[in-house]
Order: C-alpha cells, then sequence, then structure tokens
C-alpha cells in the first residue's frame, strides 16, 4: 500500500480536524512551550502563520504550524498522534513542507536531556536539519509563562549576522511578550 500524506491548511477553529490537533498540542507540548488556545485561534487569521493538519491515508496524523516571512520560513509546533509515530509520518510531513520552502526553514528544539529530546533531535537531523546554535532562549509566549532554553536548528547554515536577524524577526513576530 502507498502511503498518502496530505497537508491541509485550516483557517476554522471550529472545524474538527482543528479541535483534535489542539487536545495533541496540549499534550504535546508543555505549557511553557505553547500558546494559550485563544492566541493560537487568533494566529489562523493571520496570513504569515500557517495551521496545516497532516493527514495520512486520510486518517488525521497530526498538525504542524509554520510561519512565512520574507527572508526564512520558522516551524513553530509539529506534533504526530502517537498512534501513527514510527511509521514515517513525520519525516513525509516534514519532507512535504520542506518541499513547499525556497527559503531556510528553522525551527525551536529542547534542549537533549531526555531520550524524547534526543529522538527529536536526531529525527530532524535526519531530515537534514543541523544545529544553528545551542544559545538560544524561547521567549514566553504571555506573562504568566517562562522564557525555554532550547538549540536552534535549521536545514540551511545561515552566517551568524543572518541567524541574529532571524532570531530578531522571530522575537518581534512571533513571541508577543518580550
Amino acid at each position: 500500500m502507498i502511503n498518502y500524506l496530505s497537508l491541509t491548511k485550516t483557517n476554522s477553529s471550529a472545524h474538527p480536524d482543528f479541535i483534535r490537533c489542539l487536545e495533541l498540542y496540549h499534550q504535546a507540548f508543555p505549557p511553557d512551550e505553547r500558546r494559550p488556545t485563544d492566541a493560537l485561534t487568533a494566529l489562523l487569521a493571520q496570513q504569515a502563520f500557517s495551521f496545516y493538519t497532516i493527514s495520512l491515508n486520510k486518517n488525521l496524523a497530526g498538525f504542524i504550524t509554520c510561519w512565512n516571512f520574507s527572508q526564512f520560513a520558522f516551524i513553530e509546533h509539529f506534533a504526530i498522534f502517537p498512534e501513527m509515530r514510527s511509521a514515517g509520518t513525520g519525516s513525509l510531513a516534514l519532507q512535504k513542507i520542506l518541499h513547499k520552502q525556497t527559503l531556510p526553514v528553522i525551527l525551536e528544539v529542547e534542549l537533549p536531556d531526555s531520550t524524547e529530546a534526543v529522538k527529536r533531535i536526531r529525527f530532524y537531523e535526519k531530515n537534514g536539519f543541523h544545529i544553528l546554535s545551542k544559545q538560544y532562549i524561547q521567549p514566553a509566549y504571555s506573562r504568566e509563562k517562562k522564557p525555554v532554553e532550547a538549540w536552534l536548528m535549521g536545514n540551511q547554515q545561515p552566517g551568524t549576522l543572518q541567524l541574529n536577524n532571524f532570531v530578531k524577526h522571530l522575537h518581534t513576530e512571533v513571541y508577543p511578550f518580550i
């Protein structure tokens, strides 16, 4: 059987797939690593932000959120339902997103202080990403949340100045509470 993976941009917080993915969002990311639900829902109307549901053979498999800026793209959140993991679904979805991009793609990944975190870093490396910075702080998503130490990974190697510009852009466009 050939696996057919599709990405569907979701603009409605009432869509059943968005609601199921929202449950996964809360399960997959600790509170300090996710937006308040109302803030995430408000982003659905923004031009630069995309919330994609991922389906494999017409079965909902997960979601990926992306920001498209003029000089780079940023994958903010990416999660696959547990029952769909370890079958290549995540790699298929990531490759489909990367295929849509001509610009560098960056993302944040948690520090490698757990088995799951190390697996996640290896997953991204297997899919063409490499570590850009081990000295990165993900700003807080709200006044009630804390900043998170993280690593930046990317599918291209920008120069130091370009990376610094990417980080400044992230901090002003993605994280409103700095």
